[in-house]
């Protein structure tokens, strides 16, 4: 009989020796257990599947929770350090020109209902990138290495610049087939 053998037949008693076994036992049944899953995952040859049907949502505030990204516009300041000032001149002057251009008039080519500010806007920002290009090459609009880093930098740009003629836009929809226009309605 060997050493062990006689240790568990004399303690075999003995309280706590029957709890060492029992844990013993089940540490035995953990490390099988273990070892089968290893060796399941190594076998396998499907790899894992990533997840791509997630939605993020965004809390911005009490008043603002559960909004997705396409809601959420990057902010100013960010936005003015990495483009320099002449990008919001352009947004301020392109108001001034809508504003300028549109009528309260019925039936007019330049009536307000007529004139989509979000068209008239990304007209007029591509006729802003084009001169920038020609006159100024090397500004960060341009920038290869922006680009590479931050691909969605300049569309963020462009939301963040056109959003004030979503506004208005959003404003003559609500509107629909009314003598006043919402904007005017709501103040």
């Amino acid at each position: 009989m060997t050493e062990v053998e006689k240790l568990s037949t004399s303690s075999s008693s003995n309280p706590n020796f029957t709890a060492m076994k029992n844990l013993l036992k089940k540490t035995d049944e953990a490390d099988a257990l273990v070892d089968k899953l290893q060796s399941t995952q190594t076998t396998s040859t499907s790899p894992a599947t990533p997840i791509t049907d997630v939605d993020y949502v965004y809390d911005a505030g009490f008043f603002y929770s559960h909004l997705p990204a396409t809601h959420l516009r990057c902010p100013a300041e960010g936005l003015r350090i990495i483009f320099g000032g002449r990008p919001f001149l352009w947004q301020q002057y392109a108001l001034l020109q809508y504003e300028s251009k549109v009528r309260f008039q019925k039936e007019h080519r330049h009536d307000f209902a007529n004139l989509d500010p979000v068209a008239f806007a990304s007209a007029s920002w591509t006729i802003f990138l084009k001169e920038l290009e020609r006159t100024n090459p090397k500004h960060a609009l341009f920038d290869a290495r922006l680009r590479d880093r931050a691909p969605n930098a300049v569309a963020r740009l462009r939301d963040h610049l056109l959003s004030p003629f979503r506004q208005v836009s959003e404003r003559l929809r609500a509107a629909g087939e009314s003598d006043t226009p919402a904007f005017v309605r709501s103040a």
